[in-house]
């Protein structure tokens, strides 16, 4: 029941955020270090396309963006942005404990 409730809870958190859990994910992902979007592709397990659609969504809402990889200019990697690190410090600060 615990468990349930706490789904629950993250189900109406990425509702009210409008983000999906793969959203969230990525964003949980890039917030530890900065990743090239092949690393991303493979990480959660979805084609090209469907990724490039994802990563942009979350860019246009300012949650990521995208910066030259320092180490290989021609390589791009995923940064996010402090809206995305305001999004899961959101999420993080929900109290669990009343579960």
């Amino acid at each position: 029941m615990k468990n349930l409730q706490i789904l629950e809870t993250f189900k109406l958190f990425l509702q009210t955020k409008d983000l999906s859990a793969i959203d969230f994910i990525i964003l949980g992902k890039v917030a530890k270090k900065p990743s090239l979007i092949k690393n991303i592709v493979s990480d959660i397990k979805v084609g090209n396309s469907n990724a490039t659609a994802m990563l942009d969504k979350l860019e246009s809402r300012g949650l990521i963006k995208r910066v030259l990889c320092a180490k290989d200019r021609r390589s791009i990697e995923i940064e996010i942005t402090r809206k995305g690190t305001q999004n899961l410090n959101d999420f993080l600060s929900i109290d669990i404990s009343m579960y």
